[in-house]
């Protein structure tokens, strides 16, 4: 059986069909890396019409079912040392209809940190549990899978709550909480000032946009992962604990192949895609982090 690369395989909808409700879950195409959803018991195909899934020698993806999702909630409240808030959630998690009491009093109730924290710890178990799944396929190459489940079990470690603090100066940052409270790539956050400066956490995946910011210097320092900035007359790759300073003016553009987290130097209100033209990737400013 051929082994993919696990940026072929498209963890995103893996995650998806193993936490159907609604729906039995759907399929992976073990050759190519693609997931196809079984909405109400039909398969879309490549070619947009319906498809048997017996034709295919694609591997059936069973939704987990409620269990374990459950025993994320009560494991992240836990870790909920305010008393008045632990016993809302405690109560929501008592008999039927717990999803549904939860999610109200975390978005509701809760302060903004903690519904933050627990989006960013249900998201990485979710992505743990389809990595697992995906390990246990044997169709992956098992060096760069256990690699990332190694990551995301870090991601999705919790420590007592609330223990998020957005600090501007004169406060201790802890980078790998920061890390754990996002999951979306190319959208820095700042997480701490310095004079006129932000510094900024972000995770990349994939291909940015060639672009240049004209009026300032740009600091790379990598985190995790592996990053390769394209120049125009070469590439630089940086390790983990290694950076490397754009110069002013130099068209460049960042490429992981693999999730990669950095931190970024840069004045304040410095645009990601500089003097590119405005898209999808074109990040707002992002303080949410910055409390």
């Amino acid at each position: 059986m051929k082994v993919l690369r696990l940026a072929q395989v498209d963890v995103d909808m893996i995650v998806m069909a193993l936490g159907a409700q609604d729906w039995p879950g759907g399929f992976l195409d073990p050759e190519t890396g693609a997931v196809y959803p079984a909405f109400e018991g039909e398969v879309i195909g490549d070619d947009g019409d319906p498809t048997d899934p017996d034709d295919h020698e694609w591997i059936a993806i069973e939704p987990e079912g409620a269990r374990e999702p459950y025993e994320d909630m009560v494991e992240f409240t836990e870790q909920v040392t305010d008393p008045g808030l632990r016993r809302s959630l405690d109560r929501a998690l008592a008999g039927k209809g717990a999803f549904r009491r939860f999610r109200n009093v975390m978005y509701e109730d809760a302060p903004e940190g903690t519904s933050r924290a627990w989006n960013a710890f249900r998201n990485a178990r979710s992505e743990l549990r389809a990595l697992r799944w995906l390990a246990d396929q044997d169709v992956v190459d098992a060096g760069e899978l256990g690699e990332r489940i190694r990551l995301v079990e870090q991601a999705s470690t919790l420590t007592p709550l609330p223990a998020v603090t957005a600090p501007g100066t004169g406060s201790k940052v802890d980078i790998a909480e920061k890390l754990s409270l996002f999951s979306e790539h190319w959208s820095p956050k700042v997480v701490a000032r310095l004079n006129d400066y932000e510094i900024k956490l972000v995770k990349v995946k994939g291909e940015f946009v060639w672009h240049a910011h004209a009026d300032t210097d740009e600091l790379f320092l990598v985190i995790e992962g592996t990053l390769t900035i394209q120049l125009r007359d070469g590439d630089v790759t940086l390790q983990p604990g290694q950076l490397y300073v754009v110069p002013r003016g130099v068209e460049h553009r960042p490429v992981a192949d693999g999730e990669v987290a950095a931190m970024l130097i840069e004045p304040s209100g410095v645009v990601n895609t500089g003097d590119a033209e405005p898209g999808d990737l074109t990040a707002t400013h992002d303080v949410s982090l910055l409390e």
